[in-house]
This record gives structure tokens, sequence and C-alpha cells, in this order.
């Protein structure tokens, strides 16, 4: 008797496991829309964005980091089914000239909200991934690989389902990278300065950037951050500043809301090892981790024969971003959709092998389908209960992707573009 899947190559089980990928993600939906409704927490992150376009339109922009207030329009939107008093709001840390687009969708009640804002961000999502995957295409036939691998990564479900916007930090990376390769340094910073929607992934891109001494880059950066920060404080005042200011703060410790422990980064590491240790233990591992991945960012620092090479310094940055996601304080999953521009055009130009970036891809996906069997088996006591594993397990898959994808580029660094790593 011949068994199914059998003789089956490499592309034929990534479309399997798509396939698989594409059916967990609807039944997954669907079960939260109909079982749970929106906001309960699909689509939460959305309603925090919403709940501060509100507070915006009603009170004015330098409110709408007022924790309190936002807690009562969450809370009315919501109907969380516990105490106001014991109601714990998510912030929203985003300079007030992002803000703008949740003011215009909170003339709309949060669920048609959510809905516009997640058909608009899909049309986006799809419309730029084949514009830039096709702008990039020098011959042969278009990878449609390439797009469905995209849309099936746990980055971008997670984006969509949390209603997000790292598909707009996408497209500004891509947009970022077309700049590059059109000699056009000046506009890839302005470009750049739009990463300012969550500038904790600029954490080492602007010093790698400084020491290379890409003066051209850095000035577009100027410019458009310093027009992002004058139309938020035009937008906010003073008041509006020290609110950002003041919640950053209480970000860098962790909030209720930060979910720290489901990062994909060396604090979430710090963190579980801490758990499990009952020590400070895990942030020594962090601390050199965090120092084992400075040091391969200035591996990356090009010689000076390298001379004025767009492609090259590409192929830098894309390391050094990669690190950013693993370094900096803040970074769940969804953040790393930041990084398909930069992998699509590793994929194109064969600086990094197919398969890497297919697993980069797919990989956390997967192990999520792993992770609700095992809750399973724990809600019914097949095994003992495991606390934090599922965070854990998908917070490193994450960590160690990007690890490897820097380790990969710092080995090719002295490669003739086109050799894989």
């Amino acid at each position: 008797m011949k068994l199914p899947f059998q003789n089956l190559n490499w592309n034929a089980w990534v479309r399997l496991a798509l396939t698989a990928l594409f059916t967990f993600y609807a039944a997954i939906f669907g079960y939260e829309l109909f079982h749970s409704g929106l906001f309960q927490p699909m689509g939460f992150d959305f309603l925090a964005f919403w709940s501060a376009g509100k507070q915006a339109a009603t009170a004015g922009f330098g409110a709408i980091y007022q924790m309190d207030q936002l807690a009562a329009i969450q809370y009315q939107a919501l109907n969380p089914g516990v105490p106001f008093s014991e109601y714990q709001p998510v912030p929203v840390p985003l300079f007030s000239f992002f803000v703008i687009p949740f003011a215009l969708l909170s003339h709309m009640n949060p669920v048609s909200g959510y809905w516009v804002w997640t058909i608009i961000n899909s049309f986006a999502l799809v419309g730029y991934l084949i514009f830039f995957i096709n702008w990039l295409k020098q011959n042969g036939k278009f990878p449609i690989l390439l797009v469905l691998l995209a849309l099936g990564s746990y980055a971008t479900n997670q984006n969509i389902f949390w209603g997000q916007v790292e598909v707009w930090l996408m497209i500004m990376t891509g947009e970022f990278i077309r700049a590059c390769l059109q000699k056009k340094p000046f506009l890839a910073g302005i470009w750049l300065g739009g990463l300012l929607l969550k500038p904790q992934v600029l954490i080492l891109i602007l010093p790698w950037l400084l020491l290379v001494r890409a003066w051209d880059v850095i000035k577009g950066f100027s410019v458009s951050g310093f027009i992002i920060l004058l139309v938020s404080f035009l937008l906010g005042g003073v008041k509006g500043f020290i609110g950002l200011l003041n919640l950053w703060l209480k970000y860098v410790p962790g909030m209720h809301s930060n979910a720290p422990e489901n990062m994909i980064n060396w604090r979430m590491l710090a963190l579980h090892l801490n758990g499990i240790t009952s020590s400070s233990f895990g942030w020594v591992v962090a601390g050199l981790g965090m120092l084992v991945t400075l040091y391969l960012c200035w591996k990356l620092l090009p010689p000076k024969q390298e001379g004025d090479s767009s492609r090259k310094m590409l192929f830098r940055i894309t390391g050094v971003l990669a690190a950013s996601l693993i370094i900096t304080w803040h970074s769940h999953m969804h953040l790393s959709m930041v990084l398909f521009p930069f992998l699509i055009l590793a994929w194109n130009r064969q600086y990094l092998s197919q398969k890497l970036i297919t697993i980069w891809m797919i990989l956390p996906a997967l192990l999520q389908i792993l992770v609700l069997i095992v809750a399973f088996m724990m809600m019914f006591n097949i095994l003992p209960i495991i606390p934090g594993f599922g965070g854990f397990i998908l917070g490193m898959s994450g960590l160690v992707m990007n690890l490897i994808i820097l380790l990969q580029l710092v080995k090719a660094r002295n490669l003739p573009l086109g050799e894989t790593a």
C-alpha cells in the first residue's frame, strides 16, 4: 500500500505546510469570531489604537496617553466583565502623528473600524508584496511562493489577528530598499524616518548608519523625523510629549499589557530563565547574548575598500535589523514583518538560502500548532502544566531564527554578492 506524502520534494512540502497553515488560521479566526467575538482578544491592539483616536477626537491629542481616560473608552467598548477598577487598559505608545488615522476611524464604532482597518491592511499587504517582488524580479517566473510564504508567516497572522500596524513598517522598509538600489540615499532616509512608528526598531540601525557615515541617509531620516516630531508636537503639545515619555518609561520595566514573556528578544529569554531558576540568572544569559549580538553587528561594518555599494550595504543592514529585533526592549512576533522586504531581497539576490528564508517564514507558525496541541493535552491532564510553555517556544523560535539570519550574514559578509551563506 502506497502511503500518502511519499516522494515529495522540498517545494511540495512547503506548499503542504502552507495549506495546513492557512487552514489553521481560518479555523482560529473563525473560532475567535463566532465563539469569543472581537476584542476577546482578537483585534485588541486595534481597540487600543481606536480608543486613542477616540480620545484625540474628543479631548485632543495631548490626552491620548492618559491611562484612566483610555481605560474608560476601552471598558465601554469591551464590556470585559470585571469591575472598572480592576480593568487594565492597553496604552498606545505612538507619536501623535501616527494616531491621526485612528482619529478618523474613531468616528465608526470599534467593530466597524477593525474591519475597515483589516481590509485596508490586507489589500496594502498583498498589493505591496506583489509590487515589490515584481520590481525586484530580474527574469523568469513571478515567485508566487514567496508571496504565500509572507502571507502564511506567523508575523503576518499576528499582525492581522491583533489589528497591529506592521504592514506599514514593511512598506517603509521596502521603499527604503528601493531608494537605496536606485542610488537615492536621501530618499531612503526619508522612508527610514517612518520607522518612528515603532522607534525601538531603530535601536541599532541609527548607530550603525552613523558608524558607516551614511550621511545622506541620516539627513533624509532627520528631515522626516523632524516632520513627524513637529506634527506630533503641534497636535499634542508639551503635555502630549510628557505623557508619551512617561509611558515609554513604564514600558521599559514592563506593563501589564506588554507580555514580555511572549516576545522574541533576549529579554523574553531572561524572564523565562529567571522563572525556571527562581533567580536573576536569566539576565546574565541575556546580557551575554546582547553583547554577542552587538559584536556580530560590529563585524558587519564594511571595510574601507568596499566603497559605495548600495547592494552590499543592504546586505549588511539585513543583519543589523535582524539583530535589532532580538536586542530591543519591546519586540513581539508581528514586528518581524519589518524584515520581510530585506529577506525578499536576499531571496532575489541569493545571498541567503531560500530554504533558510522559508524556514524563517513558516517555522513559528508550525510551532504554534504544536503549542496548541500541547495546551490541549495540559488542559485534559495528559501532560503536566508547564507555565509559560507557549510563550517560550514561540518566542525562542523568533529569537533563534533572527540570530541565525544574523550569523549567516556575518559569515558571508566578505563573499561576493550572490553566493549564499
